[in-house]
């Protein structure tokens, strides 16, 4: 079952925006990683490169519920002010993704409701290890959702992860 667009989702196979927000983020940071150091970190030496873009007006749409209220209907959410930083080495990279804007629901029957939105994605990874966090808030008259990821992986191989959605309605 989806619920608000998938921000929060009930059952195993159901995905989260958050983590396909989160994902489509962090390979596109790869890539410019792997554009940015390879291209301009120049062979022998660290050099040291850093990328910073601002974007706005960039729309994710998705069909889910209502957790609070159970209608179903269009969450649409607009980045009114994004930014993404990189910095890239021959030791490796960091980055850093932030969005927020306005978050409307709009049932299928009935009236659309806004609210405000917020998302933050950070990664570094070095010769050894990687790791990723982000959180998502979205607060709509009275759903309110939170979610923290986070995913490690070790210089031996271990991987750790966790995913904490909590939803809040009044």
């Amino acid at each position: 079952m989806k619920i608000l667009g998938h921000v929060l989702a009930i059952g195993a196979s159901a995905g989260l925006p958050i983590r396909r927000f989160v994902t489509a983020v962090g390979l596109a940071l790869a890539i410019s990683v792997l554009a940015a150091g390879t291209a301009l970190a120049g062979p022998g030496g660290a050099g040291t490169v850093s990328v910073t873009n601002h974007f706005h007006g960039v729309i994710d749409q998705e069909s889910g519920v209502n957790p609070c209220t159970g209608q179903s209907g269009v969450l649409t959410l607009i980045a009114t002010n994004a930014v993404e930083h990189i910095t890239t080495n021959a030791n490796g990279f960091w980055a850093t993704f932030t969005a927020e804007g306005v978050a409307t629901f709009a049932p299928d029957n009935g009236s659309p409701i806004s609210g405000h939105f917020a998302v933050w994605d950070g990664e570094n990874g070095n010769l050894q290890n990687q790791t990723a966090t982000g959180t998502f808030n979205v607060h709509i008259d009275g759903v309110t959702v939170h979610e923290t990821i986070h995913m490690s992986l070790s210089a031996s191989g271990i991987s750790t992860s966790f995913d904490k959605p909590v939803l809040s309605c009044r």
